[in-house]
């Protein structure tokens, strides 16, 4: 897999993010979404998931401010909030754990 700081510049690119002045916060979300994905998959597959990495990382950012919410209003707008986009899911699913029992 790609160094951090790779990962970041990558990120900050997904987000049309100029400058450092969130790295931080883009090296948490990307350090958290590594977590998520070695817990739902083959945790060896690193180098493959890479991109998954970085488009979970992307969606968490995306969903600052509205942690915990199903729905957001705003505007006259609904939004249905999903934590991981179903194209997500299963692309994480072509490399999921066999896993027994309730989740």
């Amino acid at each position: 897999m790609a160094d951090a700081e790779t990962m970041i510049a990558k990120l900050r690119r997904r987000l049309s993010i100029t400058g450092t002045g969130s790295d931080t916060l883009l090296g948490d979300l990307i350090t958290d979404s590594c977590a998520i994905c070695a817990q739902k998959t083959v945790t060896d597959l690193d180098s493959i998931l890479e991109p998954a990495i970085i488009w979970h990382a992307a969606a968490s950012y995306n969903l600052l401010g509205i942690e915990g919410a199903s729905s957001h209003s705003e505007g006259g707008v609904s939004v249905s909030v999903d934590k991981m986009p179903v194209e997500l899911r299963r692309l994480l699913d072509m490399y999921r754990v066999a896993r027994v029992g309730n989740e």
